[in-house]
C-alpha cells in the first residue's frame, strides 16, 4: 500500500497473526500449513470494526499464535522484524498505524477457508467434513458460554 510506513513497534504484530484472504492463496506456497489455525464459521471472533466479538459470518485462516499466544509466530521480537515480510499477507501490507483505512478496507475481501486450499474428495478433505459433523460449531459455541 503506497505510504505505509511501518514504525517497527511490533504493536500489531503481537495483536495477532492476520487472517488470510484469497489474494494471499500464492503466499501459502511459502508458508507452512503447521502455521495457520482455521477459525469456523460461527466461531466468536474479535472484530475491531465493532470493537467487540462477533460470530464469523464465514470461515477464515490466519497465522497462528506463538506458543499458545496471541502473538504472530512470524513476529521476531528482539529487532522486531517479520520471519515471513517477502510473503506478508495482505492485512500486513495493509496495516498501518498511522492510518487504519487500508487494513479496515483489506477486511472486507473475502478470506481464506479450508475449502479454498483443501482438495474436494481428498482423504483431507474427508477428514474435515468428518470432523465438522462429529464437533458442529454450533454445538461447541453452546458448550463455550
Amino acid at each position: 500500500m503506497a505510504g505505509n510506513t511501518c514504525l517497527r513497534c511490533g504493536t500489531c504484530c503481537r495483536k495477532g497473526g492476520p487472517a488470510l484472504h484469497l489474494s494471499d492463496a500464492a503466499v501459502l506456497e511459502h508458508l507452512p500449513g503447521s502455521s495457520l489455525v482455521c477459525l469456523r464459521r460461527g466461531e466468536l471472533a474479535f472484530d475491531p470494526r465493532s470493537g467487540g466479538l462477533q460470530p464469523l459470518r464465514r470461515e477464515l485462516l490466519k497465522i497462528r499464535g506463538k506458543d499458545g499466544g496471541w502473538e504472530c509466530m512470524y513476529f521476531e521480537a528482539s529487532d522486531a522484524s517479520c520471519l515471513a515480510y517477502a510473503h506478508r499477507p495482505l492485512e500486513c501490507r495493509a496495516l498501518s498505524c498511522l492510518d487504519t483505512t487500508g487494513i479496515l478496507r483489506a477486511m472486507e475481501t473475502s478470506t481464506l477457508s479450508r475449502e479454498d486450499i483443501v482438495p474436494a474428495g481428498s482423504a483431507l478433505r474427508s477428514c474435515i467434513d468428518e470432523h465438522e459433523r462429529l464437533f458442529p460449531v454450533a454445538e461447541a459455541v453452546r458448550m463455550a458460554n
